[in-house]
This record gives C-alpha cells, structure tokens and sequence, in this order.
C-alpha cells in the first residue's frame, strides 16, 4: 500500500475552487485515511476540545499584546466555548473562506510570533494551517457568516444536505460562542490549527 503525503505548500498552491476536485480526486484515488477511516469524516461540529486532526475555534483575549500572541501563557481562552471541527471538513468547506476574511494588521495576528520563522511567508503575515492561532475579531467573524449565508443560498446546489445541515450548524454554534464570549468580555475568536 502506498503512503500519500501532500503537504501543507501544495495543498496551499491549489487555486481556491481546484481543491475541493483535487481532494476528491485524492480520497478517490488513494488507499487515504482520514482519522483512521477510509470514509470522509461526518460533517460533526464537536462541542469540546478534539486533540485529533483537527481546527480549534474558541473566543480569546490577548493579555499582553506587546507580547507573542500565540503564546498559550500570554492568552485567556474561553475554554467552555470551544469547538472542534476536523481538518478535512473545516479545509474542504470553510479554509477558503477564512482565509478571504484573514486580517493580517490585526494586532492578534501580527503579533502570533510569526517573526520567528519569517521564511513561511512569501507575501506577509497569512492563515497559519501550522501548528499556529489564527484571530479574527468578532467584525471579522460576521463576514464570514456572510459570505457563507450567501454561499448557501446562491450555490445551494453545489452542496450536499450533510454540507448544508453542516453550514447552519457551524453558523449556530459560532452566533452562541460570539454571544457568550461577549458577556464575559471576549472581542477576538482564535481559530487553532491542527
């Protein structure tokens, strides 16, 4: 049996739109496994920390921004608020439109430690599918949910009824932890790679 391994640079040299057909090309044509199936993941948003492959969102505040904001001791999480969702759904349906909306002057992002390994950036301070935080103020976040209602309802035929369930899943749990983050003061989700 073949091992196939991509990495993050040509997944992230696929052209926005390619690859959804370049993963379908792939699960279908390789003995690939995702968390130890053959089968695609279930479109689940998990209501808890997943320590699997997968994307972490959580509402945070930075304690010190004059220091490394991807430093886990400089962040106060909102632990009870977090969802996980696994890396093959959250890249096939959302990565393309988080990384639309990723705000590199966002002082979260810009100071996440990224000047310490400067060569993974041709263009600036991007999404990090790395190991590394990914923040999004909650103005951010509602764009996003924009651009996804408006997915939803102008290519709704693009998608199946398990993407679509997902879709408005993703939208109602990110509204109730945007909610529950704003009582307690949180202003910035952090949206943590695998």
């Amino acid at each position: 049996m073949a091992i196939i391994r991509i990495t993050s640079e040509e997944i992230d040299a696929i052209p926005d739109g390619e690859i959804e057909r370049e993963m379908a090309d792939i699960i279908a044509n390789s003995p690939l496994t995702i968390n130890g199936n053959s089968e695609p993941p279930g479109y689940v948003i998990e209501k808890h920390h997943n320590i699997g492959a997968c994307y972490w969102i959580m509402p945070v505040n930075i304690k010190d921004i004059s220091k490394n904001s991807g430093n886990m001791e400089n962040q106060d999480i909102l632990a009870e608020e977090e969802i996980s969702i696994d890396q093959y759904v959250f890249e096939r349906l959302l990565l393309p439109i988080f990384k639309q909306h990723f705000d590199n002057e966002l002082p979260e992002n810009v100071g996440r430690g990224d000047e310490y390994s400067p060569s993974i950036y041709n263009d600036g301070i991007a999404f990090d599918r790395d190991l590394s935080e990914n923040f999004y103020s909650f103005e951010q976040i509602e764009k996003v949910m924009a651009d996804i209602k408006q997915l939803t309802e102008t290519e709704k035929g693009k998608y199946t009824a398990e993407e679509l369930g997902f879709y408005n899943d993703f939208d109602s749990s990110i509204r109730k932890m945007m909610n529950a983050g704003a009582e307690k003061g949180y202003k910035i989700l952090s949206i943590g790679s695998p």
